[in-house]
């Protein structure tokens, strides 16, 4: 190996280390930069602890046709999602006592685990919703499933009642 060759071969090493040291560098101010945003945004966020955003769990809605609509749209999309069929809703009245309280019993059809997971698709999105009673029973099919639920929600009492 000449001169020329062991210079060579110590440049290209020295550009290697060159370059692997300016990638290096670009990937750490990027982490930085995206950590540096990320405490920016937890500390706007540091005056107002999570369980006080009412969007967790208030139905959205300037009216209770508005706010039934969007959750019968909702639930719609979750039994979509799921693979089950909704066969009926039925709102309950408003209530003098509690006139931001939603309550609509909903009926469906579909196997175990399409019921399974529209049961968890309505409990764990959000606004929060709660299932007060269920009851699983055969359906039309061998395979399939009646379901008959209680869901519970509030709505938003920003606009009439």
């Amino acid at each position: 190996m000449n001169a020329s060759t062991q210079r060579a071969l110590a440049l290209a090493a020295g550009l290697v280390l060159l370059t692997g040291s300016i990638i290096l560098l670009a990937l750490s101010t990027m982490n930085w930069t995206g950590l540096t945003a990320d405490l920016e945004m937890a500390r706007a966020q540091e005056g107002r602890p999570p369980a006080a955003d009412p969007a967790r769990y208030l139905v959205a809605g300037t009216s209770r046709a508005e706010a039934t609509a969007d959750l019968q749209a909702r639930l719609s999309d979750a039994a979509s999602a799921a693979g089950i069929e909704l066969s009926s809703f039925r709102f309950a009245p408003a209530d003098e006592n509690s006139p931001l309280h939603l309550t609509v019993d909903v009926e469906a059809q579909g196997d175990m685990i399409g019921l399974g997971r529209f049961l968890h698709q309505v409990e764990s999105s959000l606004p929060a919703l709660i299932i007060s009673r269920t009851r699983i029973a055969p359906g039309s099919a061998d395979d399939r499933l009646r379901l008959e639920v209680r869901i519970e929600a509030q709505r938003s009492p920003r606009g009439d009642s």
